[in-house]
């Protein structure tokens, strides 16, 4: 499926938790916001969801309901943001869901939301093979781009979520090493290929 209202969807992956892959999104939609496109941001981290503490202030109030019942995103710092966080009354009260109850939210989130941008980033938490597979089966044209740090068992987690990536068909467009003095070949064909 196509998703509402984005012309262009590029995932944020990692497969290994602290490799900076919220940051590297962030990072991301504000490098694409300054070469003129608008960007969304959906935070596909339900348990541990970050993007609202990278972004800060929220710009408009939280999420309404459309019409037809589907959401609007939050406006943050520039950006359209969908996360669970800004949901939350209490950020220090973990969610306790089911996995299948997880991925049943993220598909719905596929459906329910009606964005208006250039560029949509999920960001995808570490170790999720059900939700990849289920973006590589129900987004259409979803493009993945990997984050990794010099840490050969950093790598070594990323290869391996990057060959999960190849199994289901996904397409893949490159990966940043966090830290790194060059990734502009990346950024380069992020601009080029989607």
């Amino acid at each position: 499926m196509k998703i509402n209202g984005a012309k262009k969807v590029i995932v944020v992956s990692s497969g290994k938790g602290g490799s900076g892959k919220s940051t590297i999104t962030v990072l991301l939609a504000h490098a694409l916001k300054n070469t003129g496109y608008s960007v969304g941001i959906l935070d596909c981290d339900i348990t541990g969801s970050s993007i609202p503490l990278l972004l800060g202030e929220v710009d408009e109030n939280t999420y309404c309901l459309t019409a037809e019942s589907n959401i609007v995103p939050a406006k943050m710092n520039g950006f359209q943001v969908m996360s669970m966080a800004l949901l939350s009354t209490d950020e220090s009260i973990p969610l306790l869901w089911e996995s299948d109850y997880i991925s049943q939210i993220i598909s719905q989130t596929f459906s329910d939301i009606e964005w208006d941008v250039d560029y949509l980033l999920f960001d995808v938490p570490p170790g999720s093979g059900t939700i990849n597979r289920r973006i590589v089966n129900d987004v259409e044209d979803a493009r993945y781009v990997f984050v990794s740090i010099s840490q050969e068992i950093v790598r070594h987690d990323v290869i391996k979520s990057i060959n999960m990536i190849k199994y289901f068909g996904g397409d893949i467009i490159g990966m940043i090493e966090n830290f790194a003095v060059e990734n502009n070949d990346v950024i380069k064909k992020i601009e080029n290929e989607t």
